[in-house]
């Protein structure tokens, strides 16, 4: 009888180590770390050797003793093995020329019929083969969910331990002197806001609660733009033919890039040679009424509605909420905040692990246009140069088809959005210009209310933001400029509602002196004290993050 050979296949494995790092290991045990076909195949059989129903042998024509020996040299290296017999000539059995059925079950040789139903135990053999594969596939699904959810725990705890070391951090900190000053600053910022309340209510009472039966001269109604043509704002009287906008915006546009100084030791706008000065910056922020006679407040339109317009509290809610910034989730079909972060990390994750391959086709599967146009934009901003090199022509064309596909739909304007911000990633400025432009032309073909185009062009914002698109961020709040000087509200709430979109806007793009000029048009002195502080809530909350 001729010596029986093997062949030794690896099962799995359960190594800590890299596969390249364990592949050259085992070519150093094997003596064989010149042969690259080995290598090649014990790359192939550890990566995807588990996986694979047909695996492959790594070594053949063995020796059951050599097998055996390999063997125990891979089971060191916690590479779990099998020997196989090799495939060999052997005589042909005459005897069984006629077919023959063999049963899965009890392995029961009989003629071939049919029906395939086994004589001795009645088992279906195509049913119970399907059984069989009903319950593998059963057994591979659970062993999947068994691994996602291990990985899910690991991440769980990895998180659990990442804010225990921060909360460790903040009472180290605490401990180091650093609570006293945190105390400090918390009474100082307090008393300021209590001081600045106080101021602006003291000056409501004496300046602002006037009779509304006085009626200005008209000397007194040219005084606004006197004293804007003094301070250099565009303070010209308003036309009759509706609301003047034109004071506001070059206002705010001044407005754009200035800062104050900082107090060093409660962090709040300070104005520079007058005692307390910090406190006044605070309360013309909570109350821009306050600096009356500066020139911002001669850039206020003299055409908004007249003072003393009360607004109802439902009303004042709806104005408040319109100062947040849109979540990016807004326009994404039924994909809310945490799921779009989950598609986030799960792109981030990809990159990480060298596979921007598959992030590319996981971005792809997304249903709404809106989202895989930005997934793929958002692809483009995590992957390295070299990989931004390698698939930035497949991305951007990926996108661009989207927006064929998008044509006189309400995604189109959004996709082409996201286009601007992959050409402003590439530094294709004057793609990312034309791109933009074709997504404001899309967005006024929708026909939307005017509220709902400037709710669209500030989510539009987001997303230039996000990439840093300069160009496109005035390209924006220069079409919302021109849409809002096109308006003649009819009531003080409707212009209010434009003037409170246009203060999120600026506030968007850090122009928070802008935004508060924007305030200024709101009459009534409720609604305009909550809209500032709102203001500076938001814009903490953005600063809190942002540390």
């Amino acid at each position: 009888m001729p010596d029986v050979r093997y062949d030794l296949v690896v099962l799995q494995h359960h190594s800590e180590k890299k596969v390249e790092q364990l592949v050259n290991d085992l070519l150093h045990l094997l003596q064989r770390k010149d042969d690259p076909y080995l290598e090649y195949k014990l790359s192939e059989a550890l990566l995807f050797g588990a996986n694979s129903a047909n695996k492959t042998a790594v070594l053949e024509d063995l020796t059951q003793a050599d097998g055996e020996k390999i063997r125990q040299l891979f089971l060191e290296q916690q590479v779990t093995t099998e020997l196989r017999p090799a495939l060999g000539l052997v005589a042909k059995d005459t005897s069984k020329d006629e077919e023959t059925y063999t049963c899965p079950a009890c392995k029961h040789e009989q003629p071939l019929n049919p029906e395939q139903k086994c004589e001795k135990c009645g088992v279906f053999g195509e049913k119970y083969r399907r059984e069989q594969q009903r319950q593998a596939i059963y057994e591979k699904e659970k062993k999947k969910l068994e691994l996602t959810r291990e990985q899910q725990l690991k991440e769980t705890r990895e998180r659990a331990e990442a804010e225990d070391q921060q909360h460790l951090r903040e009472e180290a900190r605490q401990r180091l002197g650093f609570k006293r000053q945190t105390r400090t600053l918390d009474y100082a910022v307090s008393a300021v806001v209590v001081m600045a309340m106080s101021v602006g209510g003291y000056y409501a009472a004496n300046t602002l609660l006037l009779d509304d039966t006085e009626v200005p001269s008209p000397t007194q109604a040219a005084e606004p733009g006197a004293r804007g043509a003094k301070s250099g704002l565009s303070g010209a009287a308003p036309q009759p033919g509706g609301l003047e906008f034109s004071t506001v915006t070059q206002a705010a546009r001044q407005a754009n890039g200035t800062r104050s100084g900082l107090d060093p030791e409660t962090g709040l706008p300070m104005v520079q040679g007058q005692v307390g000065g910090n406190i006044l910056a605070m309360a013309r922020q909570l109350a821009p009424e306050l600096s009356a006679d500066s020139e911002l407040a001669q850039g206020v339109d003299a055409g908004a509605p007249a003072k003393g317009t009360a607004i109802p509290a439902k009303e004042r809610e709806h104005l408040i909420n319109a100062l947040h910034p849109p979540a990016m989730s807004t326009h994404m079909g039924e994909t809310d905040t945490d799921q779009l972060a989950q598609h986030r990390a799960s792109i981030k994750r990809l990159i990480e692990l060298g596979r921007p391959r598959l992030a590319l086709v996981y971005a792809d599967e997304q249903k709404n246009p809106n989202l895989r146009s930005w997934l793929l934009t958002q692809l483009l901003a995590l992957e390295n140069p070299a990989q931004r090199r390698e698939f930035s022509n497949e991305i951007v064309t990926g996108i661009r088809n989207l927006a064929a596909r998008t044509t006189e739909s309400p995604d189109e304007a959004l996709v082409l959005s996201n286009l601007a911000g992959s050409y402003t990633l590439l530094g294709q400025q004057e793609n990312a210009r034309m791109a933009l432009g074709k997504s404001i032309d899309a967005l006024e073909r929708e026909k939307l209310p005017v509220i709902d185009r400037l709710e669209k062009l500030r989510y539009m914002l987001q997303g230039q933001l996000r990439t840093g698109n300069q160009a496109g961020i005035s390209q924006l709040t220069a079409q919302a400029d021109e849409l809002v000087k096109s308006q003649q509200p009819d009531t003080p709430l409707e212009h209010y509602r434009l003037v409170v979109r246009m203060a999120g806007m600026a506030m968007d793009t850090g122009q928070m002196e802008a935004a508060n000029t924007w305030l200024k048009a709101v009459q009534d002195q409720d609604t305009r004290l909550a809209l500032s502080h709102e203001l500076l809530n938001i814009k903490q909350a953005v600063i809190s993050s942002d540390d």
